[in-house]
């Protein structure tokens, strides 16, 4: 049985340390003049209410309860709500973009990819090219 409460409580950190971390965006768009700083603003706000509430009412007495199935919903629920919650912004701000690029912006932000499409595909392909030859037990020929 999963421990939703204990997953969701540490979701609720994690959006608040990822509103508090929007900060320098805030006060550089404001220093600079640029009016993008309201949309960093409204998404820290939403991002802030919706943590304290996912922590608030998660919290329970005992100690956060983990095992295997736990921390593979916990990696895959943290990775959607950062990448969904850092792409408020993107949607809000004086360029708004659609939620597919907001999305991919995301996720090319919190990866620190920011590299084309195309390029990462042939990594990741050519990864998986050298993980097939070493499971395959693969071997230089001796003769060399």
């Amino acid at each position: 049985m999963a421990h939703f409460r204990s997953i969701f409580y540490l979701i609720g950190w994690l959006i608040i340390i990822l509103a508090v971390a929007m900060m320098p965006s805030v006060f550089l768009d404001f220093w600079d003049g640029v009016q993008d700083y309201r949309a960093y603003l409204f998404a820290q706000v939403v991002m802030i209410f919706l943590g304290v509430l996912f922590v608030f009412s998660n919290k329970s007495s005992t100690d956060i309860d983990f095992d295997k199935r736990d921390s593979f919903l916990l990696t895959t629920f943290s990775w959607l709500f950062a990448v969904g919650f850092s792409a408020l912004p993107f949607m809000l701000s004086s360029v708004p973009l659609s939620l597919t690029d907001a999305f991919f912006e995301s996720v090319s932000g919190l990866t620190t990819t920011g590299r084309p499409f195309w390029k990462s595909l042939i990594n990741c392909l050519e990864g998986f090219c050298f993980g097939v030859r070493c499971c395959s037990g693969w071997e230089e020929s001796e003769s060399l």
